[in-house]
């Protein structure tokens, strides 16, 4: 097969900015369609990161759709069956809901071992050229504003130059701190809080098969294994809390081991003291971004460039792969002959925003309203907090359909509406029930107490 060089006289079909995992499966899902690609990356190296090591059964799926489940042999993943959710001394555990014959489960990894995977599969597809380089800007046309390619320097034999990469289509999968998002919208993510992270040692778990989240306690915890001998522990710390700490290492230190490492399961505790004294604690800010329409011609947007959500609920791998699903189907040959047609591909792109809403808002909603729920210790807080863990314990469809949810196997955004409300009206029957004797005369506490008293 011959390559085009980005020449303006020879472009590629598309330059796709960003070689990470959603970057890896757009490369590889156009050049098996025939397209010429270019996959740009900042740095080929094994990446070190200590998220986007959780997909959740949708995501497994997704992926192999896309023909690149065998990305996840070979790079030591485990294998996740569900969660456990743990509050003030209650628990709820639950697996994923059956499809077809058999509950399906999620996977989870090094982030780095999965990405070199993935990259493989993407530089054995003859219509890729991958490039290591950091994309500053794209390069627009005067007049119409159609985006024509990008500018990159590049290291070579004569040092490092700046290039000017042309395309019919440039795809942006980088997250949302990059420059390249403000092209789509001026929109900021909006940051309430960090995580913090430390990977176990042959940590002790409950169930080895299950992530836990442990909530209401204070901040909001995740873990999970990422490998046979490595655990992930994940803890979210409110601005609020940083501002009263310094955003010292030292003080943050002390707040986990003397706040968050009591209120793991006693099994875990050893090996997260361990790891806190002689492991590398890191940080990652959480951020959301609602989605915005993609109307400039010549580009498209899609995952983390496109929007975010709190990764509490580990669904953002499982939002992109979807996104690369999409494309696949809406921009396949057969739909647009040649990615040179700006005006079909902003067509395709309207129906893209509108039918990716179905698992991005499932997935997005669940992430928001769990942190939003268990967040909070206001008394408000804790009413739904207890409500939310006794719905679940319920059982039947009040239990599988939001671990649905939470999977990316149901994506329905009115399901997602459906429970909170539900979750929110048994809360407060609950708080009617258990705090006022059931007696009306208990009514009026529970408005005032909502905000809705008279």
């Amino acid at each position: 097969m011959t390559l085009p060089n980005g020449s303006q006289d020879h472009p590629f079909d598309s330059i796709v900015v960003g070689a990470g995992i959603v970057g890896c499966a757009v490369a590889t899902t156009f050049a098996r369609q025939g397209r010429k690609v270019l996959l740009l990356e900042r740095s080929l190296r094994e990446p070190d990161r200590m998220t986007g090591d959780l997909l959740q059964p949708g995501g497994v799926a997704a992926l192999r759709k896309l023909g690149m489940g065998a990305c996840l042999e070979g790079i030591d993943a485990v294998s996740v069956r569900g969660f456990e959710i743990l509050w003030r001394g209650e628990s709820v555990k639950f697996s994923y809901p059956v499809v077809g014959e058999e509950r399906p489960m999620g996977r989870s990894f090094r982030y780095g071992r999965f990405v070199g995977k993935l990259r493989e599969v993407a530089r054995g597809e003859g219509g890729v050229v991958v490039i290591e380089g950091s994309v500053k800007s794209l390069v627009k046309c005067p007049s119409s504003g159609r985006v024509l390619g990008v500018r990159c320097p590049i290291s070579d034999s004569n040092g490092k130059q700046e290039r000017t990469f042309f395309s019919h289509l440039t795809t942006i999968t980088i997250g949302h701190s990059s420059p390249l998002r403000s092209e789509l919208t001026p929109q900021t993510p909006l940051s309430t809080s960090k995580s913090w992270g430390l990977e176990l040692t042959n940590a002790l778990l409950p169930s080895q098969d299950h992530a836990y989240g442990i909530l209401g306690t204070g901040p909001p915890i995740l873990i999970y294994r990422t490998s046979p001998q490595i655990t992930r522990l994940l803890i979210d710390i409110p601005k609020t809390l940083h501002s009263s700490l310094r955003n010292n290492n030292t003080s943050i230190k002390s707040c986990i081991l003397n706040t968050i490492i009591p209120t793991l399961p006693p099994c875990t505790q050893p090996s997260a003291i361990l790891a806190l004294k002689t492991g590398r604690l890191r940080s990652i800010p959480n951020s959301w971004l609602p989605a915005s329409r993609n109307r400039i011609k010549g580009l498209v947007v899609v995952w983390d460039a496109l929007n975010t959500r709190h990764p509490l609920s580990g669904g953002g791998m499982t939002v992109g792969l979807h996104d690369v699903l999409l494309l696949r189907r809406l921009l396949g040959p057969d739909s647009v002959p040649s990615f040179s047609d700006g005006e079909v591909i902003v067509g395709k792109m309207g129906v893209f925003d509108g039918e990716r809403r179905g698992v991005s808002l499932s997935l997005d909603g669940v992430a928001q309203v769990l942190y939003g729920v268990f967040v909070g210790g206001d008394p408000q807080s804790r009413i739904l907090q207890r409500g939310f863990i006794r719905y679940l314990q319920r059982g039947g469809s009040c239990i599988e359909e939001p671990a649905g949810l939470l999977g990316g196997v149901i994506h329905s955004p009115f399901l997602l509406f459906y429970h909170f409300f539900a979750v929110a009206m048994y809360s407060l029957w609950l708080y009617f029930k258990e705090e006022c004797g059931g007696s009306w005369w208990g009514l009026g506490g529970v408005l005032e107490l909502w905000g809705l008293g008279v």
